[in-house]
Order: structure tokens, then C-alpha cells, then sequence
């Protein structure tokens, strides 16, 4: 309800309201400042091309449909406060960083009115000032993605469900469930809200927690979660972020299947995390948590401006003691909890704790919406413990005074207003010290720096939405260098999925050798494997790269590449080796130094020739004198010649590890040959596995695996492809439809990813 006039002149006739609002306004004008200056300045990174992606498919359709033509329910908030932004400033960096940046402005007011709901206006003051300043909020206040609009969001459903449902003020109950809405559609992670109902059971107690209002409450949150939670599971297909493999085959019961994705073994990285990037701040905030203690069993030391819940009673007297201005009021034992104390602390602790058990992933960006929970607790404490030390310095003073009493009498009339305004200096100052001495990443001049960065420049890895991101990546410069050379056919291949799609504005494929740890963002369709954004195939490996520049060679082939390639767990070895050794088909390099634009022109050729290139060692030689020739592969002599997609030798064979193996042949006659195959699948009913066999580039037969028991099949390989030509060979590839492990498919312990296991394999002259 907005403030009448009376009410404006009555807060303003404070001489401390009008400075508290002078510095809160100069707080919000430093926020605006640093969040918005150069705001467009720097690249895409990170997962900003979902943004992007997201908010051109609401433009054009009205609702996230991607190339692919699944709907990107994730995060579905976000792409239309971010399309209302495009509509304003044009599709560009500033449009899709301007939420982020005015959630971030935003934040401080909102910070204030609820920092000082639980503890009093200099805490509230000191909270918003730090979220001004501090330099994660900053630098998240300038991303593309939701997480300073989320934690905005959450903030705020958090006030208004305190004020609704804890206050039993009711013009705020009905928005307090609007914003939970809101939050969980921004991001599932709003789920948390439900939490809320845990304190007011233990502040309204079992009687007041279950009349009508709270219940009805209680049923449309759960109502609206659990729709969620079925939609995501039937509905979505991209940006899922949880798949089966989480869940044990074991467990059968549906239901049961989809909450287990949501889960995993206790990992303690989001509550130990703020101790890591805040660690003096978070041993004021480990501080307060002992404070909790204290003052359930010490009366005297309590503050009378909290909220008491009260455990145990003394019957003689119910009062209770408390240091009041320096004087113990006495009275009899009680046992009492600080509620609004508590309360933050369970908001803070109950997110760390929930998000290390679900299949979250270890990166700091999933716990920042609660940091200014974080702040708001740590200038509750600071403030605090300046109060219990003057309290204490008070009472000796007091008691002394008691005992000296003929030597007061004389004491000036304005002594008790030097008291008092000894009282603030000192809570104030004492405060101060304490942020002095444990505030941290509060630097209002350092934060300049971030304002005018550039691609390419260093970042604090701890502040940046990836903790492996030591640098602002520059897929800007390669992206907008082949947008504009790019010609009607050509093919674009990428090796980051997302970001560099909003520069050169097509995506034929992605690179990408690396696995998927938690979320699968791809199909099996044709044979082949489909990304979900765009719905373009993968390039799972080197030979699959051979194929689509070996197979376009009538086509241009840009290729965009980024920090992927310096990680292994990325983009392979051997792939990364290959790009960075086309040096005669670099276009232009990133302000990063990392990010690069590679063009593979067209030729005239069928081919353009890209292949394994194999020492003699790596090559069998078949004599005729030696045939039938039989290939052992649990024969560690033959360990050169399994050199490309092979794993380990082992006793009884060997596993192709691939999604491609091959071996290189010399033929010293050109004659029909039989080829016998002994072999057997990793077999998953749910995908039977397919090979192809490939010799010279013609395909002479394709097996698919019905069981996983051993399998014999014969080849012919006609005259006619075979090379016998001086200094030649012949390749003999295997192609396969996916690789699986046996850990995941509950057969064995092997966590390795493996296609087919090869026993031998014999090639004999045919009888034709």
C-alpha cells in the first residue's frame, strides 16, 4: 500500500530516515551506473546463446519453438522478458542484458525493505549498500541469463509470503503466490519456495498453521509444482538438464523414476562454497548460528526488537530478562528461539543443503539467488554483536554506577542523551569494524574494471557463470566475420552449440567429442545422432569430421571454434591437433586469442581427402602364402595395429571404444576375398546396436545385433575395390550406432563407453 502524504513527512521529519534515504538513493545511482555503462560491450558466452535462441523463437513465433522444433520450456520466463527487451532495443547484447541489469538495480530497494522486516534499518542500509557494490552481484547483474532476474523474483515471493502468510497481512498473500508462480517458471530452481511453509508451521504452531487460508496455500504451491514437475518430465525434450541415466534400472515404479532424476548422493559444495569465495564474511555468518544458540539459553543477552519463539517457560515469572540500554532486567528462566534470525538461516542453509542433492552440477551460478540472503544474515550478525558488546559495556557501567551511587548524584540532566548517542556511535562503529575486517569483493573503484572490459580480458573465475571460465571468450569476432563472407550453401560447423548461433546466425553442425555428465541434449534419428536446440546432427569424433569435410567437398565449410578446444573433456586430442594444424584455412582470431573462424573452401574434387594417416607399423600385411589370415584381438602383439577406435587389448578380444574403429589393410593380389567376423554387442534392448562395415569407402555389409551373445558373419570383398598399387593400403572401417556403458547398463562395474567386442577376425581368399 503506497505511503500518504502524512506518513511521507513523518519518515522524512527523522533526521536518520532522510540519511539512510540520501545513501540508498547514491547506492541505487552507483548500481545504474555499473550496471549499465558499455552494457552491449562484450561476446555471447557461457549459455547466453540459449537466451538468444530462446528470445528470437517467442519474437517469430509467439512461444520458444526452436529450429528443431521442440518447445524450450526452460526458462520459459525469461525469453519473454527478454523478447519485450528486444522489441524496445533491437535483438543485440544491451536488449538481452538489460533485465538482468535492472533486476540488479532493482535488487537494492528491494533488499532494504527486506533486510530491515527481519532486523532494523542500519542492517537493512549496510545490506543494500553491499549489494550495490559487491562485485558477484555486479558482474551477475550484467549477464544475458536469468540468475539476477530470478534471484529478484525469489527475493521478492520470499517478502511477500512473509508479509502475507507470517504477518497475516492479506493484500499481500495472493502475490506472494503469483511471484512463487513466476519463480518457478523462470527457472525450476523456484521450487525451493515450498520450503517456506516449513517456518510458518513453527511460527504459527500446529493450530494456527492449519486453518483454511495457509492450507489453501499450501495446496495450490504443491499443485503448482507438481504440474510442473509432470510437464518437465512428459513434455519437455531440450533443456530437460536431468535424463534416465541418473536413475538405477532397478527401479521400476514411474513415479518413483521421475523423482530420482532429481536426486543424487549428498554433495556439500553449495554450503561450503560461500565459505570459499566470502570465507571472513561466512565466519561472521557461522558466528551467528553459535548467536542462535546463545540466545535460546541465555535471556539476558537477547535483543527485544526480535521475534521470540518461545520452548520453555519458568512458571514463577514469564518475564523475560533481557540487557535493556546497559540494565539486566531479572526474571525467570526461559528457553526461546529468534525467529527472524532463524528464518534467514533456514532460507540460506535449506537451498544449500537441497541443491547438493539434486543433479545441480558443482558451479557457483545455482546458489547465487540466495547471496543477498547471505549478505542480509551477515549485517543481521554484525550489527548484532555490536549491540551485545555495548549492552554488556553498558551494564558494567551500570553496575558500577549502582555501587557508587553518592558519586552520580551530581550526574548532568542531558547525561542519559550522551548515552544514547554514545549507544548508536558505538553500535555503528563497531559494525563497521566488523565490515572492515571481514567484508569481502567490496572495492566500489575495482569495480570500474568490469564496466570496462573486453573480450578476451581476465575475469575472476569465482564471479563468472562457469567456474572453469578464466577469460571473457570472444565468439563475437569469428561469428560475425562468417556472417558476413558466408554464401547461400555453405555449411557451418561449430564447436560451441550456442553462443556463436547469435552472430552467424546458422548452425549445419556441432562439434563435440566430449560426454554428457547430466543432461543429453540429443537423439538418435537415421542413424545418426541430433542435437535439441537446432536439431542438426553431432561430430562425435575426428572420423566423423573426416566424413562431413571429406563428403561436402563441393560445399564452403566454416568452422567456429572456441574454449572447447583447449578442453580435453570437450573436444578431443586428436580433433583439436587436426584444427589447429589447418593453419592455411584460418580466416580471423578472436580478441581472446582462443575463438577462430576456419573456412575449408570448395574444390573440385569428390574428396577432399581427410583420413587417418597410419605408420607401416599401424598397417597388416597379407601374404598369400599366410592365408586364411586370422586377426587375434586378445593378442597384444597386435597392438599397432589397433591404433584408431580400439581400447585396451584384453585376453579374449578387444572393444571398439568409438563410434568408428578401423584397420588398415596391404593386399599384395587383387582377388575376391571372405572376411569372418567373430563378435558380440554391449546390447540395450531399448537400442539394438548397428554396425557398419566399410571397406575403401564402400559399404560391404551392415549387422544389427539382436542379443549381446556371440555372432559369426561373413563378408565378401569384391576385386574390384581392392588397392594394390605400390606404397598403397586399404582401410576397413566400422561404424556403430552408440556407445553405451556396461556401468549404466547394470551389467558390470565398467564405467567405459563401448560399442562392439571384437574376438577376430579371419580373411581368406573366396572360392568364387
Amino acid at each position: 500500500m503506497a505511503l500518504n502524504k502524512k506518513e511521507i513527512r513523518k519518515y522524512f521529519s527523522d533526521r536518520v530516515n532522510i540519511a539512510i534515504f540520501v545513501i540508498l538513493a547514491l547506492a541505487c545511482l552507483y548500481a545504474i551506473f555499473v550496471r549499465f555503462i558499455n552494457l552491449g560491450a562484450l561476446s555471447y558466452w557461457g549459455d547466453d546463446g540459449q537466451t538468444f535462441i530462446g528470445t528470437l523463437s517467442v519474437l517469430e513465433h509467439g512461444f520458444p519453438l526452436l529450429p528443431s522444433g521442440n518447445v524450450m520450456y526452460h526458462t520459459i520466463l525469461h525469453f519473454y522478458i527478454h523478447a519485450a527487451s528486444a522489441l524496445l532495443f533491437g535483438l543485440n547484447e544491451f536488449a538481452l542484458r538489460f533485465p538482468s541489469a535492472l533486476s540488479g538495480v532493482l535488487m537494492i530497494p528491494l533488499v532494504y525493505i527486506f533486510t530491515k522486516e527481519f532486523s532494523n534499518r542500519y542492517a537493512a542500509l549496510a545490506a543494500a549498500v553491499i549489494t550495490s557494490v559487491n562485485m558477484w552481484q555486479i558482474e551477475y547483474s550484467r549477464e544475458v541469463r536469468y540468475y539476477s532476474e530470478f534471484q529478484f523474483l525469489y527475493i521478492l515471493s520470499i517478502y511477500f509470503f512473509y508479509k502475507g502468510y507470517f504477518k497475516d497481512e492479506k493484500k499481500y498473500r495472493v502475490w506472494a503466490l503469483v511471484f512463487i508462480f513466476l519463480s518457478t517458471i523462470m527457472v525450476p530452481m523456484g521450487f525451493t519456495l515450498i520450503f517456506l511453509f516449513i517456518p510458518l508451521l513453527l511460527y504459527k504452531r500446529f493450530k494456527g498453521f492449519f486453518k483454511r487460508d495457509i492450507i489453501i496455500a499450501l495446496a495450490i504451491v504443491v499443485a503448482m509444482m507438481a504440474a510442473e514437475l509432470l510437464h518437465r518430465e512428459f513434455f519437455w525434450t531440450a533443456g530437460r538438464g536431468f535424463s534416465e541415466v541418473n536413475v538405477s534400472a532397478d527401479v521400476v515404479n514411474p513415479l518413483l523414476r521421475i523423482l530420482l532424476k532429481f536426486f543424487s548422493p549428498y554433495v556439500p559444495f553449495y554450503h561450503r562454497i560461500f565459505g570459499v569465495m566470502f570465507p571472513q564474511m561466512y565466519v561472521v555468518v557461522f558466528w551467528g548460528a553459535a548467536l542462535i544458540a546463545l540466545y535460546a539459553f541465555l535471556p539476558w543477552i537477547r535483543n527485544s526488537k526480535e521475534t521470540w519463539i518461545n520452548i520453555y517457560e519458568g512458571k514463577r515469572n514469564r518475564q523475560d530478562a533481557v540487557i535493556n540500554d546497559g540494565v539486566i532486567n531479572k526474571a525467570g528462566y526461559s528457553i526461546k528461539l529468534p525467529f527472524n534470525l532463524i528464518f534467514l538461516y533456514f532460507i540460506f542453509y535449506s537451498n544449500t543443503v537441497f541443491n547438493g542433492i539434486g543433479f545441480m552440477g558443482t558451479q557457483q551460478r545455482y546458489i547465487y539467488h540466495v547471496h543477498t540472503i547471505f549478505i542480509a544474515i551477515y549485517c543481521y550478525i554484525a550489527f548484532e554483536t555490536g549491540r551485545i558488546i555495548w549492552s554488556g559495556i553498558a551494564a558494567i557501567y551500570n553496575i558500577i554506577k549502582n555501587r557508587n551511587a553518592l558519586r552520580f548524584k551530581t550526574e548532568s540532566p542531558g547525561s542519559q542523551n550522551v548515552q544514547k548517542y554514545l549507544k548508536n556511535a558505538f553500535y555503528l562503529l563497531a559494525a563497521a569494524i566488523i565490515f572492515w575486517l571481514t567484508l569481502s569483493w567490496v572495492n566500489p573503484v575495482a569495480n570500474f574494471k568490469i564496466i570496462y572490459r573486453q573480450n578476451g580480458d581476465q575475469i575472476i573465475k569465482e564471479f563468472a557463470p562457469s567456474n572453469t571460465f578464466t577469460f571473457h571468450h570472444d565468439a563475437k569476432t569469428p561469428g560475425e566475420y562468417i556472417f558476413e563472407h558466408k554464401q547461400p550453401g555453405d555449411i557451418v560447423i561449430a564447436t560451441d552449440l550456442l553462443s556463436p548461433y547469435g552472430y552467424t546466425r546458422q548452425l549445419d553442425y556441432w562439434l563435440w567429442t566430449g560426454g554428457f555428465a547430466q543432461w543429453q541434449p540429443y537423439v538418435y534419428r537415421d542413424g545418426k545422432v541430433y542435437e535439441e536446440f537446432f536439431g542438426v546432427p553431432l561430430i562425435r569424433d575426428i572420423y566423423q569430421l573426416f566424413k562431413v569435410l571429406n563428403n561436402n567437398a563441393d560445399k564452403n565449410i566454416w568452422l567456429v571454434t572456441s574454449n572447447s578446444m583447449r578442453v580435453p573433456t570437450h573436444i578431443s586430442p586428436d580433433v583439436s591437433e587436426f584444427i589447429f594444424s589447418q593453419k592455411q584455412n584460418l580466416k580471423i582470431t578472436g580478441k581472446d586469442g582462443i575463438c577462430q573462424a576456419y573456412l575449408f573452401e570448395k574444390t573440385g574434387e569428390n574428396t577432399r581427402g581427410y583420413f587417418f594417416k597410419p605408420e607401416d607399423k599401424n598397417i597388416i600385411k597379407l601374404q598369400s602364402a599366410d592365408f586364411p589370415t586370422i586377426i587375434g584381438f586378445g593378442n597384444k602383439d597386435n597392438k599397432d595395429y589397433l591404433k584408431y577406435g580400439w581400447s585396451g587389448i584384453e585376453p579374449q578380444g578387444t572393444w571398439a571404444d568409438r563410434l568408428y574403429s578401423v584397420l588398415f589393410l596391404k593386399f599384395n593380389e587383387r582377388l575376391d576375398y571372405k572376411m569372418t567376423l567373430n563378435i558380440q554387442s554391449l546390447y540395450d534392448p531399448k537400442q539394438p546396436q548397428e554396425m557398419e562395415i566399410i571397406f575403401n569407402n564402400m559399404l560391404i555389409g551392415k549387422i544389427q545385433f539382436v542379443d549381446s551373445k556371440p555372432l559369426q558373419t561373413i563378408l565378401e570383398i569384391p576385386a574390384e575395390i581392392i588397392n594394390t598399387e605400390a606404397g598403397s593400403y586399404n582401410t576397413l572401417e566400422f561404424n556403430y550406432k552408440y556407445l553405451l556403458s556396461p556401468l549404466n547398463l547394470g551389467v558390470s562395474p565398467d564405467a567405459r563407453t563401448l560399442a562392439v567386442f571384437f574376438q577376430k577376425i579371419a580373411i581368406e581368399k573366396s572360392n568364387k
